[in-house]
């Protein structure tokens, strides 16, 4: 398959139906200016698999967009999530 480069969409938060993640994908992808092409050749990969080659197919396909990436985790405790 061509490579495709990454587009920005955070996959987070999404319905995880199988058809909603590749219509979100899609769609952000070809306001990103992706090729048809290569629109159809991710598409075609993530189907032909299970449920979970799919999800491994766009997350290769997908960036965080810059303001949800951070440089460091925000730090848990067990003492901070008593308060």
């Amino acid at each position: 398959m061509k490579h495709c480069e990454p587009v920005e969409l955070e996959l987070v938060g999404l319905d995880g139906n199988a058809f909603a993640l590749m219509g979100a994908w899609k769609k952000t992808a070809q306001r990103a200016g992706r090729t048809t092409e290569e629109i159809i050749a991710v598409m075609d990969d993530c189907t032909s698999g299970d449920y979970n080659h799919l999800l491994g197919v766009l997350v290769e396909h997908t960036a965080s967009p810059p303001e949800l990436l951070c440089e460091e985790s925000p730090k848990w405790s067990h003492d901070s999530a008593m308060k």
